[in-house]
């Protein structure tokens, strides 16, 4: 059975952003003014991908509902 996953458009741009920069077609600096963020928390999301690869980025960035109000971890 083919499992499907579910990504908010800000996820999918970030993992082909981070596909990029795995492939060298990109620097670490043209990502982070890409995805609009600083260098260091473009380094850290760089180095989790190559950690856990591309099962990490929705993981990651999943939104959790507390009391009507959103928190990222």
């Amino acid at each position: 059975m083919k499992e499907t996953l579910a990504m908010s458009y800000t996820e999918r741009q970030r993992m082909m952003i981070m596909e990029k920069v795995q492939q060298n077609q990109i620097t670490l600096v043209e990502a982070s003014e890409m995805l609009c963020i600083s260098y260091r928390q473009t380094l850290r999301i760089r180095d989790r991908y190559k950690a856990e690869g591309e099962n990490l980025l929705p993981v990651a960035f999943c939104r959790f509902f507390v009391a009507g109000h959103v928190l990222v971890f």
